[in-house]
């Protein structure tokens, strides 16, 4: 049994959608650029409610492949193949076929899918960046 969790509820929709829904999530993604107007205008709508999860998960997405070291926040100036980019979401979502998606407490997760045969990958901030987790 395979099963991610994140504290982040963008990263866990991508996911979700990623899975489930990879063809509206390239729909939703057919005219993206690498653009800076675009990337500051996702960046500005990410944060509005009111969109559906196949919009936020775009946006999100565009906001990783777009941001410098995705940090979500400022422009990475290198060029990149996005056309490729959105077609690798298919190959994605087969791999996470069987995985099960979660965003609950760390602590929850343990205790709920805890075995003896059980390993658990838990990745903490790296040392001293924790500023740069804000969840």
């Amino acid at each position: 049994m395979e099963v991610y969790n994140d504290v982040n509820g963008n990263l866990v929709n991508l996911f979700r959608c990623v899975k489930y829904h990879p063809s509206a999530l390239q729909e939703e993604l057919q005219f993206i650029l690498m653009s800076r107007e675009q990337f500051i205008d996702v960046r500005e709508q990410i944060k509005v409610h009111g969109l559906t999860d196949i919009q936020r998960a775009a946006r999100f997405f565009i906001l990783i492949k777009e941001s410098f070291g995705s940090d979500l926040h400022s422009f990475g100036l290198k060029q990149k193949d996005m056309e490729k980019t959105k077609e690798y979401l298919q190959t994605v979502s087969k791999r996470l076929n069987q995985v099960i998606i979660e965003n609950i407490d760390f602590q929850r997760i343990l205790k709920n899918y805890d075995k003896e045969d059980a390993l658990f990958y838990l990745d903490p901030p790296y040392y001293e960046t924790e500023k740069y987790y804000p969840d």
